[in-house]
């Protein structure tokens, strides 16, 4: 079993969390962008902190996919769209949204 933590936005230098865990401790791949399965480092928006059965990784968007399924990227997608509703409160419109949020989990 997993859970998606956070995410780490490479862009804007920022490690959100999707709770209330403190994951500073995974500021370090803003600068190296690498994946924890994969071990790939390469140009990269952003990665995501999971948990799996009590340890903590980062898994680039592929590796989220391609080893958990497209439920798990779509619940990541769906969880930079509520955080980037939550930062931008006046947004009114869903279709900027959307597309907002899908830049952030690429």
């Amino acid at each position: 079993m997993f859970k998606i933590l956070g995410k780490i936005d490479i862009a804007n230098n920022l490690v959100i969390s999707y709770g209330h865990e403190d994951l500073e401790s995974f500021r370090s791949y803003v600068e190296t962008k690498s994946c924890d399965f994969c071990h790939s480092s390469r140009e990269r928006l952003s990665l995501f902190i999971v948990e799996i059965e009590g340890v903590r990784k980062v898994a680039g968007t592929s590796c989220l996919k391609k080893m958990f399924g497209i439920e798990a990227y779509n619940h990541a997608y769906h969880e930079a769209m509520i955080s980037w509703s939550l930062a931008n409160k006046n947004c009114w419109n869903l279709r900027e949204a959307i597309n907002k949020a899908y830049t952030l989990i690429e």
